[in-house]
């Protein structure tokens, strides 16, 4: 309710996910700065978190990553997909070396598949911006070293 449009004298109630004095803020819990998907000296951006079906429990997530030391401001150029999992859905996430797409894709969004009557197993489906071709120009080192770095 707007408290002044109505004299003043009332009070907002707000559903349990919202909060503030207008409702506008997400309720969120407190969160461990050692979740999510970190890895230290990279720059990492989204993820799309499913739960693995490789095994119990565990949780498969979708990210971009910039490759070659190089910030976000590359994202155009350096950046790859990459699969990371984890035991908790919040995380921490482990980058497991594989790669969906490297640069350039970005900002991927997966969803799975489940197996058909036949039994088998399911398949994640990966949509990204980007494939891998190199449209924006040539993937850039941001190492400040001259010697090559993997990409992939």
């Amino acid at each position: 309710l707007d408290d002044a449009a109505a004299g003043g004298n009332t009070k907002c109630h707000c559903d349990p996910a919202w909060t503030g004095k207008r409702c506008q803020y997400l309720n969120f819990e407190p969160a461990s700065r050692d979740n999510g998907f970190r890895i230290e000296g990279t720059v990492t951006w989204g993820a799309s978190i499913l739960p693995d079906d490789r095994s119990d429990g565990a949780w498969v997530a979708f990210a971009a990553k910039m490759v070659n030391g190089c910030g976000l401001n590359s994202w155009t150029t350096n950046s790859a997909v990459v699969v990371a999992t984890s035991a908790d859905p919040a995380g921490p996430y482990i980058e497991s070396g594989s790669t969906v797409s490297p640069p350039w894709a970005h900002n991927p969004q997966a969803i799975y598949i489940p197996p058909d009557e036949s039994g088998g197993r399911g398949a994640y489906v990966v949509y990204a911006l980007g494939d891998g071709a190199p449209i924006h120009g040539p993937v850039q080192n941001c190492t400040g070293r001259e010697e090559a770095v993997a990409t992939s």
